[in-house]
């Protein structure tokens, strides 16, 4: 079987890489060299430049014709994920992002374990998530228990502060004292004037008197 040689430019390398792996991606088995050529003409039997390239690519598997995307975790269900989360350092936890890293669509486990209370996820101040298994599991509070709360009512402000002086109790004021800052008189600096004498002013002056 002939396949038409597609050379492709050196400095172009990178972007064949991106659309080959991300093609790739898309399947949880592996895609021929063939279903590459066929859909973005691109020939890995006759561009070894490429085909050396994803083989030095930690995320793809070069086996028999073959690529295979290799994801960070292995997910396949619910309890895979939940496993996973187990193991790992509660310190730490699990990006979001590595975990989505994949053919397999694990956002649906996630929000299954969210809701049941099994894991729990933080979002950071870039908007990154975080998620933990969850050790501290406490069991849901029943039916009855949360209607109870729900029927709680918080009374008005004003009523509160009227049961409040009822009660014999006060409310705490924080009154701030007014400062008044004298301002001190300005004291006039006396000029010192400085008086020549010459010998015109001491002409009729006789000193010896």
């Amino acid at each position: 079987m002939s396949y038409y040689s597609y050379k492709k430019p050196e400095q172009h390398l990178n972007t064949y890489i991106h659309t080959i792996i991300s093609h790739v991606r898309k399947y949880d088995h592996p895609v021929s060299f063939a279903s590459i050529l066929k859909t973005y003409k691109i020939n890995l039997y006759e561009n070894p430049m490429i085909l050396q390239l994803l083989k030095k690519n930690s995320k793809i598997i070069v086996e028999c014709d073959t690529l295979q995307y290799k994801p960070t975790y292995d997910i396949k269900s619910k309890d895979d994920l939940l496993t996973l989360l187990k193991h790992v350092s509660g310190e730490t936890g699990l990006e979001y992002n590595e975990l989505i890293d994949g053919p397999i669509n694990v956002i649906p486990f996630i929000n299954s374990l969210v809701e049941s209370g099994d894991i729990f996820i933080l979002k950071d101040f870039d908007g990154s998530q975080i998620l933990f298994h969850n050790d501290l599991k406490y069991p849901r509070a029943s039916a009855e228990v949360l209607t109870a709360y729900h029927q709680i009512k918080v009374p008005e402000y004003n009523d509160m502060l009227e049961e409040m002086k009822c009660a014999g109790l006060s409310t705490g004021h924080i009154s701030k004292k007014r400062q008044i800052h004298v301002q001190q008189p300005k004291q006039t600096k006396k000029v010192k004037r400085k008086i020549k004498i010459t010998n015109t002013h001491l002409k009729d002056l006789d000193l010896n008197e």
